[in-house]
């Protein structure tokens, strides 16, 4: 007699010795991939004590600006930093680009190729436009771009652009103070000697802020150091559309200070008797600050996220 009995079988697929060896190929040996993290994390503290012995030895105190809780590192800074490493610079572009906004017409040089560290690579762009301070305004007014050396404007767009690509790869965006004031201490160099950018209390006179003007002027400010730590600043052209652009280092502001221009800008507008100035974030009230918070919050709608010659460690 026999007796029927039902199994339940598991169905295992199985792979083939070269569909294997194609998987691995095209994804990466698991275990050798965990062998290469393990090895990286043996050497992170070490890299980084290196990166920090360059990065102080060729670096001074007034290289670096304090804002808020944060170091922030100048392009001419960066750049000597720069020279101590294998930075590649590739396909690098440049372009002139003319500018039109409420004190007349400008133009700018905008840098935009690819660096790479080791197995990392980037995307970064520098600029500098006849409206950026250092180059552009005298004597409590913009110069006429007529009065500005162009070549002035291209070199400093130029280094900007190097300054931005070492600081991406090095990671040296937004340090904070603490580990900056540490770094410098280990020197025994005077990390008070950098310069500071302290955020404003208060304003003197005007109209008292409301509740709601405060937490707007919050918001304002805010979104315009967003802005700026993004490494953008705002443009106006003919058609008065503004728009979010590159900035640039080479006058050496720290992003709190851009940021100011850029709530200056954004607030400034055409009345009766003619152009209003604007002001900083504290300063504005009632329709004024809705008015310029409604311009911010549509350009942060925009806001882009995360650009031939050789570099300056190059020559």
């Amino acid at each position: 007699m026999s007796t029927d009995i039902d199994h339940e079988v598991e169905t295992v697929e199985t792979e083939d010795r070269d569909h294997a060896l194609a998987r691995v190929e095209a994804e990466g040996d698991p275990e050798l991939m965990l062998a290469h993290l393990e090895k990286k994390a043996q050497l992170a503290t070490r890299y980084r004590q290196a990166v920090e012995a360059v990065l102080l030895s060729q670096t001074y105190p007034k290289d670096w600006t304090i804002q808020g809780e944060k170091a922030c590192l100048s392009s001419a800074g960066a750049e000597r930093v720069g020279r101590s490493f294998p930075i590649k610079i590739e396909a690098v572009t440049w372009k002139k680009e003319e500018l039109t906004d409420q004190h007349g017409a400008g133009y700018r040089y905008i840098y935009s190729g690819y660096a790479t560290l080791y197995d990392r690579r980037v995307f970064v762009h520098g600029s500098y436009s006849t409206r950026d301070k250092f180059l552009g305004f005298a004597h409590d007014e913009w110069k006429d771009p007529a009065d500005i050396n162009e070549g002035h404007i291209r070199n400093a767009a130029y280094h900007v652009f190097c300054g931005n690509a070492v600081k991406e790869l090095l990671g040296l965006r937004g340090i904070p103070e603490e580990e900056y004031r540490r770094m410098m201490g280990a020197t025994g160099r005077d990390a008070d000697k950098s310069s500071t950018v302290q955020r404003g209390k208060g304003t003197r006179g005007g109209s008292q802020a409301s509740g709601d003007d405060k937490s707007h002027q919050k918001e304002l400010a805010e979104t315009c150091v967003s802005f700026a730590n993004a490494g953008f600043t705002v443009e106006q052209d003919g058609d008065g559309n503004w728009s979010l652009v590159p900035f640039s280092e080479a006058d050496e502001r720290p992003p709190l200070e851009v940021a100011k221009d850029i709530c200056i800008q954004l607030s400034g507008f055409e009345g009766d008797k003619g152009y209003v100035k604007g002001k900083l974030a504290s300063q504005l009230t009632g329709k004024w600050l809705n008015a310029t918070l409604g311009k911010v919050r549509k350009l942060a709608e925009s806001m882009p996220g995360e650009e031939e010659g050789p570099a300056p460690w190059d020559k």
